[in-house]
C-alpha cells in the first residue's frame, strides 16, 4: 500500500518538476532588472515594472503595493506584498511576501523569494536616486536554479 502512494507521489512530483522547467525555460540568464513605475489606479500604494525576457516569454510583470496594518500597540506598520505575472504555462500569477532583511546597514530594499521546486526566484526592490536627483526603484528578478536529482 505504502509503494503505491509513494508511486503516485512521485509521479506527480515529476509532472510538476517537468511542467516547472518549461516554465523557467524563458528565463535563460541569471538576472532580470526592470523600473517601477507607480500605479495611479490603485487602493493601496502599487508599483509596477517589467522584466524583458530572453526566452519564449516576452516579458514578466513584476508588481508590489504596500498597506497599513494596525499593531497590538495601535501603531501602524507597512505590509508588503509582491505579484509576478506572466509564468507560463505553470503559474498565471505568483503571490509573495515582501520584507526588509534583518540586516539594517543596508540601503532601502525588499526582498521576497518564489520556490518553484527546481529553482528560486528571488525578487528584490531597490531604492536609488538619479542623476537628476529623483528617487525611483528598480527590481530585480534572480533565477537560483537547483541541481538535478538523480534520476530526472
Amino acid at each position: 500500500m505504502a509503494d503505491s502512494i509513494n508511486f503516485g507521489r512521485k509521479a506527480r512530483d515529476d509532472t510538476e518538476r517537468r511542467v516547472a522547467s518549461l516554465t523557467l525555460a524563458g528565463l535563460l540568464r541569471p538576472a532580470y532588472a526592470g523600473v517601477f513605475q507607480k500605479m495611479s489606479a490603485s487602493k493601496n500604494v502599487a508599483w509596477s515594472c517589467d522584466l524583458p525576457l530572453d526566452g519564449y516569454n516576452r516579458h514578466l510583470e513584476f508588481k508590489f503595493w504596500r498597506r497599513p496594518v494596525r499593531t497590538s500597540s495601535n501603531g501602524e506598520r507597512l505590509y508588503y506584498r509582491g505579484r509576478l505575472s506572466g509564468l507560463r504555462p505553470f503559474f498565471g500569477q505568483c503571490d509573495f511576501d515582501l520584507f526588509a532583511p534583518a540586516d539594517k546597514a543596508r540601503d532601502h530594499r525588499l526582498i521576497g523569494t518564489i520556490d518553484l521546486h527546481i529553482a528560486v526566484l528571488n525578487m528584490t526592490v531597490m531604492d536609488f536616486t538619479r542623476a537628476d536627483g529623483a528617487r525611483r526603484m528598480v527590481g530585480l528578478l534572480e533565477v537560483e536554479r537547483r541541481p538535478a536529482e538523480d534520476g530526472e
